[in-house]
C-alpha cells in the first residue's frame, strides 16, 4: 500500500471518530425535558391494598388554566416539599404548600397503570367534586369529566360548583355558569343585587364575598376539610332569585321537620 493510500486510511478513520464523538455528546440534548410547572390544588396520598406501596397525587393548575394530576413516588414529594412528616414518622400533604407554583421533573412521574383493567378508574379530582356535590347539586362525575376534558380546569370548575352552591342553584344553574365561562358571555346571569356581572372576577367576587374561601375551594375537598362543612352548607345555602330550585330542595331537607310541627299543630288543637 502506497503512503497517499495509507494517509488516506487514516484520515477517514479519523473523520469517522470525530463524528462519533460529536454524535455521543449531542445525545444527552435530545432528552432534555421541560418541568411541570403549575399550581398546587391539592395533595392526595394513596396506598396501593395489594403491595402496600403509598404514592402521591398532586394536582397541578398551569398558567393557562389547564389542570393535570401526576402521581409521584412518597419520597419525591417530600423532597419536592409537598408532603411533610406528621411528627410521628408518617408523612403527610403540607397543606401550606396549596395556591403555590411548584416544577416538577416530568421524569418522576410515576405512569398510570391502566392497561388489563376491565373498567377505566375515575380521575380522582373529578370524582371527589362529583361525590361531594351530587347530593347537593344533582351534578354527577360525567358531567364534571365532560367540562374537564372540554378544557375546563378542575379548580375553574369547583368555583363553579361552589357558586351555584351559593345561589341555591342545581344542575342547570351549574350549566349555565360553566357555558358564560367558556363563552365570556354573562347576559344570562343575574346577580343577587339585581345586576350582571360583566366577568368571571367580578361574577365569582359578588357570589362568594360573604363566604368562607378557606373552606370553599378545591382543595378544601380533596383534603376532607369541607365535609365538615356539607351539611351546614345544605341549610344555610341562600336562595336565587326565582326560589324554585332552592324551594324543592327545602321541601325534602324540612321533610322531618314539617312533620314535627305538624305534631305540634295538632296538639294545639
Amino acid at each position: 500500500m502506497t503512503r497517499g493510500k495509507i494517509f488516506i486510511s487514516m484520515l477517514l478513520a479519523v473523520t469517522l471518530l470525530a463524528v462519533q464523538v460529536i454524535a455521543v455528546g449531542a445525545a444527552p440534548a435530545s432528552q432534555e425535558t421541560t418541568p411541570i410547572t403549575g399550581t398546587v390544588e391539592s395533595i392526595v396520598l394513596e396506598t396501593d391494598t395489594n403491595t402496600g406501596t403509598t404514592t402521591v397525587l398532586v394536582t397541578l393548575t398551569d398558567e393557562m388554566d389547564v389542570t393535570q394530576t401526576v402521581r409521584l413516588s412518597l419520597e419525591d414529594a417530600a423532597a419536592l416539599g409537598l408532603v411533610v412528616d406528621d411528627g410521628t414518622g408518617n408523612q403527610t400533604p403540607d397543606e401550606s404548600v396549596i395556591g403555590t407554583t411548584v416544577d416538577i421533573d416530568p421524569t418522576l412521574v410515576i405512569p398510570e397503570e391502566t392497561a388489563g383493567t376491565m373498567e377505566e378508574p375515575q380521575h380522582p379530582v373529578g370524582s371527589a367534586l362529583s361525590n361531594f356535590f351530587f347530593e347537593l347539586l344533582g351534578v354527577n362525575y360525567e358531567t364534571v369529566m365532560d367540562y374537564h376534558d372540554n378544557g375546563a380546569g378542575f379548580g375553574v370548575i369547583a368555583q363553579a360548583l361552589w357558586m351555584t352552591n351559593a345561589l341555591g342553584g342545581d344542575s342547570d344553574t351549574f350549566a349555565a355558569i360553566m357555558e358564560a365561562k367558556q363563552t365570556k358571555n354573562y347576559e344570562g346571569i343575574t346577580l343577587p343585587d339585581g345586576s350582571t356581572p360583566q366577568n368571571w372576577g367580578q361574577f365569582r367576587k359578588a357570589v362568594m364575598k360573604d363566604r368562607e374561601k378557606s373552606k370553599e375551594n378545591l382543595g378544601a375537598i380533596m383534603s376532607g376539610r369541607a365535609k365538615s362543612q356539607q351539611n351546614e352548607t345544605q341549610l344555610t345555602a341562600p336562595t336565587n332569585n326565582t326560589g324554585e330550585n332552592e324551594n324543592g330542595k327545602n321541601k325534602g331537607k324540612g321533610h322531618n321537620n314539617d312533620k314535627g310541627n305538624n305534631k305540634n299543630k295538632n296538639k294545639n288543637k
